[in-house]
């Protein structure tokens, strides 16, 4: 539609209400729409298929190399 296109191509922004829906939507989390490279965003989208065990574990990871240090 041509509100998506205004959206992808920076001429418009969604505010949060619309990026909640739209990300329910797709069945993505709302920080997929909010990173800046398609690397992270893949980063994100298997981070949330994640059961909360492996995403503890995966924290614990990120913790013991300093990476958010």
């Amino acid at each position: 539609s041509t509100r998506i296109n205004r959206y992808e191509k920076g001429v418009h922004e969604a505010d949060i209400h619309t990026a909640q829906k739209l990300a329910e939507t797709l069945n993505v989390p709302l920080a997929y729409f909010y990173v800046e490279d398609d690397e992270l965003a893949t980063i994100v989208m298997n981070y949330e298929n994640l059961s909360e065990d492996n995403k503890k574990t995966i924290i614990k990871i990120i913790d013991k190399n300093n990476i958010t240090k």
